[in-house]
């Protein structure tokens, strides 16, 4: 008895382009929503602006998936188009958005029957505490977006150094430099807000 071979996403791209296939971009955005999803709820502070963010970012991987050639994962190549939707989405906001709790952040996307379950907490979310968490929300949104979606990618959701310089397109050197210099400006913020926390 043979086993099949999972599919992979390349596969489910080229379904998409080559055969037409719809239900092959649908497993495409159920595999990828929870992770889209989460990464602009934590950028923009807000779950309805991002769930906004992430139709279009899927509309935008759907009209460009042609280009999309397997060179690096889809989900890196997913999400530098949800980082552009973000940010363009972002100059253009009227008003900043209510800042939310990295809890209510979790539960609007679990809520979501599309999503795809997180592979559990990262270290940082679980040493934290609720208080701590609003804090270092506020504090990320007090960063400029270059700091705050290096911090975000790496220090939240765990993404490997080659992933995030794909997805943010710099090099790598330019990565690990704004990791460094966004973690010390967060540890400045976190020190007025949280001064009894932070002090030696």
């Amino acid at each position: 008895m043979t086993h099949s071979e999972p599919v992979t996403d390349l596969d489910l791209v080229r379904r998409t382009v080559d055969a037409g296939d719809p239900s092959a971009f649908d497993e495409l955005v159920r595999r990828h929503l929870g992770v889209v999803h989460g990464f602009l709820s934590r950028f923009t502070g807000d779950p309805e602006m991002a769930s906004d963010f992430a139709q279009e970012s899927f509309l935008r991987a759907f009209r460009g998936l042609k280009g999309y050639a397997g060179d690096a994962p889809f989900a890196a190549w997913l999400l530098r188009i949800a980082r552009n939707v973000a940010i363009s989405g972002a100059r253009s906001a009227a008003a900043r958005p209510t800042l939310v709790s990295i809890d209510d952040l979790s539960s609007s996307i679990q809520s979501d029957p599309h999503a795809v379950a997180d592979h559990g907490a990262s270290p940082m979310q679980r040493l934290l505490d609720a208080e701590s968490r609003q804090a270092i929300l506020t504090a990320m949104r007090s960063l400029p977006s270059e700091f705050r979606e290096i911090l975000l990618l790496r220090d939240f959701d765990d993404r490997p150094y080659e992933e995030i310089a794909e997805i943010v397109g710099v090099p790598l050197g330019t990565v690990r430099s704004r990791l460094h210099r966004g973690r010390g400006l967060l540890r400045d913020a976190l020190c007025k807000l949280l001064p009894e926390r932070t002090r030696d």
